[in-house]
């Protein structure tokens, strides 16, 4: 290394080449500085090589092995020359008295150096060329390494490396970016720690499900250094050594915080659209009970200016009383007020009026609670949930969309547990599908021109593993030329204004990405439409 206290690399070469008993061991330089200054200097320094870090293991194995050889063919070229040289200073002696056999020697000894000075020459020729080619390799692996590092570091996903203890060995600019940490003090670190903690084990699972061939892509939030949540896709991989043992795992993080935030967003603005289009059937179903409240109301009002017309002759006639005065006129008085304002049948109208308004007030509440429950942007999150009160507010909300075409029936099972969903994705659901066949009732009263009312149906049921919900209409039922288009995003047959087409594509979205579960639809054309929706009982994101 050319960095080292007291000395450093050029100078260590340097004494090295300098004593007779280490001049010969080759040296190469194995550094950081890539300055071309540094490496003449280290081969004007009698360094063989010079290698640039990083480095392959490959590449470093490959040039040692070459110095090796090349030494090796030094030494045996020089025991050669030094055997030769022994051998015709012991023939030179022999003969030392024969010219002839001498002037042999000298011309043997002549025809082993010109011999030897091919084979050094070929030697210096093999090297250069040797050296050339590794010159030439190491560039190439220092340019592809660099694209690499550049295409790594600058890429938008996050790359994450992880061994087998689930430690951090690598992450990129764009995942140090997501856990707002530099890489320093991520390297070596369990990854788990910067998981959600309701997501490690899903996490670990996943990673272990990996088997190097097909990319499992899971969401997994990840925490961030000042707390915040970031929700990712992740893309693993498992990494084997050279002998197919396990490395670790390898994975692609795709942040998705924005997207989730919109797809949240498009949810909310989809449900509160739902609410829109319903707005004048809830107006006019809080219209009617608002209506003979406030009948009732100035009705009260009469009874009470009458009851204080009464009031009035009884303080009168209490006054004449106290006062010892002549009580007869006005006792007359008293009874012809209290036969005038009927005060039996009034105090039965009162209290009826008083039920009326009760009742009226309740089914407002009733209406605007359901609502609230339906509309509720606070309950996007999952968490356990009464489905057949679900269901049952979804469908007071909805009332005016289906009670002048429908009866809706409802065969909601009592023993159905919490279930673990967002209650409010489940919500809007549950309208698409009640809209939907109320409009598929619809149309088949005005094909067949019926006049009696249809049915829509509500049911559900506990499979032990799963909550089934089946909606059911006696509708016109969907046409077998488009039965695989009907959760096709913006697919509809609904007139301009009456449908956009995202409703059931955003209703298998809710129920198969966001649920887990599975929506499928029975039909037949004249015969009605049935959609069944699975949810799991047990939370699959745990």
């Amino acid at each position: 290394d050319i960095m080292m206290p007291r000395i450093d690399g050029y100078e260590t070469c340097r004494r090295l080449k300098a004593m007779a008993s280490t001049k010969e061991i080759p040296v190469i330089f194995m550094t950081a500085l890539l300055e071309t200054g540094h490496k003449v200097k280290g081969l004007e320094a009698g360094a063989v090589d010079y290698i640039t870090k990083p480095f392959q293991l490959a590449e470093l194995l490959a040039r040692l092995a070459v110095h090796l050889h090349n030494r090796e063919l030094t030494k045996r070229l020089q025991e050669a020359k030094e055997l030769l040289e022994t051998r015709v200073e012991e023939r030179t002696a022999e003969l030392a008295g024969t010219n002839n056999e001498l002037q042999a020697e000298i011309s043997e000894r002549k025809q082993a150096e010109e011999q030897l000075a091919i084979l050094n020459q070929r030697l210096e020729s093999l090297v250069e060329q040797r050296t050339e080619q590794l010159n030439r390799r190491n560039a190439e692996l220092i340019a592809s390494e660099e694209r690499y590092r550049n295409l790594v570091e600058t890429m938008q996903e996050g790359i994450l490396i992880v061994d087998g203890n689930g430690r951090l060995t690598y992450v990129n600019r764009q995942m140090s970016n997501m856990l707002g940490m530099v890489p320093d003090k991520l390297i070596g670190r369990e990854c788990a720690h910067f998981i959600e903690a309701k997501d490690r084990a899903v996490f670990e699972a996943k990673l272990k499900s990996a088997n190097g061939q097909f990319a499992l892509k899971f969401e997994v939030n990840f925490t961030r250094s000042d707390g915040h949540i970031v929700s990712t896709l992740v893309t693993p991989t498992t990494l084997y050594d050279g002998e197919g043992r396990f490395h670790g795992f390898f994975a692609v993080v795709t942040d998705i915080t924005h997207l989730k935030q919109l797809q949240t967003q498009l949810l909310h603005a989809q449900k509160l659209e739902s609410i829109g289009q319903l707005a004048a059937g809830i107006a006019h179903e809080i219209n009617t009970p608002t209506q003979y409240v406030i009948n009732n109301a100035r009705f009260l009002d009469d009874a009470f200016k009458e009851l204080v017309e009464v009031l009035a002759a009884d303080e009168a006639f209490f006054d004449a009383l106290k006062n010892g005065l002549s009580v007869s006129v006005t006792l007359e008085e008293v009874e012809m007020s209290r036969k005038n304002h009927q005060l039996d049948s009034l105090f039965k109208e009162i209290s009826g009026a008083f039920a009326d308004t009760f009742e009226g007030l309740e089914r407002i509440s009733n209406i605007v609670g359901s609502v609230k429950r339906f509309a509720q942007p606070g309950q996007d999150a999952t968490a356990l949930a009464d489905l057949n009160d679900a269901i049952r507010n979804t469908i007071t909300v909805s009332t005016n969309e289906w009670k002048y075409v429908a009866n809706i029936e409802t065969d909601l099972d009592p023993a159905l547990p919490l279930i673990p969903c967002n209650i409010s994705a489940i919500n809007q659901v549950v309208l698409v599908l009640i809209v939907n066949a109320a409009h598929a009732i619809a149309d088949q009263q005005i094909d067949s021109d019926a006049a009696g009312k249809g049915t829509i149906t509500l049911k559900t049921t506990n499979l032990g593993d799963f909550a089934e919900i089946r909606i059911t209409d006696t509708g016109s039922g969907i046409p077998e030329n488009i039965r695989t288009r009907i959760f096709d995003p913006f697919f509809t047959t609904k007139s301009v204004g009456k449908g956009s087409g995202q409703g059931l594509a955003i209703a298998r979205t809710i129920i198969t990405e966001s649920h887990h579960g599975t929506i499928d639809f029975e039909t037949g054309v004249g015969c009605g439409t049935t959609f069944i929706i699975h949810l799991p009982l047990q939370n699959k994101d745990k």
